[in-house]
């Protein structure tokens, strides 16, 4: 399985822009993971901070990023 964050990149290359809440619902219903909602939407933040840190998205407004 590929990582969060590999993932979540391909996300945005495929919408240029999301919300936190579009992420969340694409990957939970792709990974129907063993992790509990809390555990998932932890490493989702992670990774998109991850991505932030890196310079390849943008914080837009509360929730929102765009792909640079």
């Amino acid at each position: 399985m590929a990582s969060f964050l590999s993932l979540i990149r391909q996300m945005f290359n495929e919408s240029e822009q999301m919300t936190l809440d579009e992420i969340y619902d694409k990957l939970s219903k792709t990974l129907k993971s063993e992790l509990d909602e809390k555990t998932l939407r932890h490493r989702i933040r992670s990774a998109i901070y991850t991505l932030k840190e890196n310079n390849e998205v943008l914080r837009m407004k509360e929730s929102t990023y765009k792909r640079t």
